[in-house]
Parts: C-alpha cells; structure tokens; sequence
C-alpha cells in the first residue's frame, strides 16, 4: 500500500506516477510476478490518497488466511490468533 503524505485526495499526476512506480518496486519485491493489479478505490479512508497492490489471489487469501501483521518490505508476516 502506498499513502500520500500530505492530506487530500487529488496529488499531482506527477506525485501519482512516483508512488505508483514506488507501490510496484516494493510490490515486485514482495510478492514477485504476482502483482497484477493497482487499487486506488479509497475505500475506508476516502480523505486520503492510498493505493494498494493486489496479487491475483488476494480476495481469496483475504477471507481464509488468518490475519497477520505485516513488518514492512522484506520483513515477515506474523500470525495474529
């Protein structure tokens, strides 16, 4: 996920494409070939920029996987429950 860090909604094309370009690095970095798609949908934080990259079995891995707190790029996932 990528966030803008000044608040609003509408940052300059310019400010979209370098966090999207970053949204990738770190996404290929991550999960590898698996990223497929860029959601900008501001779902639950509609005042704020963020866009999230999504590996093609996301949804599914959402419902039955148990959640886990991520500790950054490169970092491990740690089971909650």
């Amino acid at each position: 996920m990528v966030v803008w860090k000044r608040h609003g909604t509408e940052p300059a094309p310019s400010d979209i494409e370098w966090m999207i370009r970053c949204l990738m690095a770190a996404a290929n970095e991550r999960f590898g070939d698996e990223v497929t798609t860029v959601d900008r949908v501001m779902r639950q934080i509609p005042e704020h920029f963020h866009a999230h990259a999504r590996d093609k079995n996301w949804l599914s891995r959402r419902w039955q996987d148990k959640p886990s707190k991520y500790s950054g790029v490169g970092g491990s996932r740690e089971l909650l429950g």
